[in-house]
């Protein structure tokens, strides 16, 4: 018998669509900051304030959030 699959909820799966975000940090994020919004509105110092979230997952999560845009 195969154990039961965790369906993550849409925002979770949003989330978890950062590279090198996983499901579980993925709702960590969520449960922090309410929403997608919450989470793209944060800062990369704000996200580091959720756990397995570093310097690293926190800069590239923030970079995949917001793109420079070209000038």
């Amino acid at each position: 018998m195969r154990p039961k699959q965790y369906a993550a909820p849409p925002s979770e799966a949003v989330l978890a669509g950062i590279p090198g975000v996983s499901t579980a940090i993925a709702r960590s994020l969520f449960r922090e900051f309410g929403s997608v919004a919450g989470v793209c509105a944060a800062s990369p110092e704000q996200l580091r304030c959720v756990r397995g979230v570093g310097q690293r997952r926190a800069q590239n999560s923030a970079s995949t959030l917001h793109p420079a845009w070209p000038k």
